[in-house]
């Protein structure tokens, strides 16, 4: 596996749930989460970049902070995606998950300060990152 070095950039964290249930996620209310996978798109420009905040999602049991923490324990990580870059590509990542035909955003995810329907996408079949940059 490669390092991730604390770099800025953009990530897309890929989980799989085995199960379903249903969570509260702050002002955003219940969430139904189904068996499947999932990708959560983020940037990170702050202290730490991508290995601190990466890092942090992958971890159980933690403070809720942002709304991936609050499914967090609720989904397995199999694995990351990320560039380096000095600037938000978020936004534009959450656009190519949000085209790709059998992914169901999950309204406002990660998405409260931009104008994004989501940032947290169910992905059934599982979509490669392969296939992601080729979109």
């Amino acid at each position: 596996m490669t390092k991730i070095n604390s770099c800025k950039g953009t990530y897309a964290i890929v989980f799989f749930s085995d199960q379903e249930s249903c969570i509260c996620i702050g002002k955003l209310g219940k969430v139904k989460i189904e068996k499947g996978f999932y990708v959560y798109v983020g940037s990170t420009l702050g202290p730490g970049g991508l290995r601190s905040r990466i890092n942090r999602h992958l971890k159980r049991n933690k403070p809720n902070h942002w709304h991936i923490d609050y499914i967090r324990d609720q989904l397995r990580p199999i694995g990351a995606w990320y560039s380096y870059a000095f600037v938000r590509e978020e936004c534009h990542w959450a656009k190519i998950f949000h085209k790709f035909s059998d992914n169901r955003p999950l309204n406002k995810m990660g998405a409260t300060d931009c104008k994004c329907r989501s940032h947290f996408f169910s992905s059934n079949p599982y979509l490669s990152r392969l296939t992601f940059q080729r979109l």
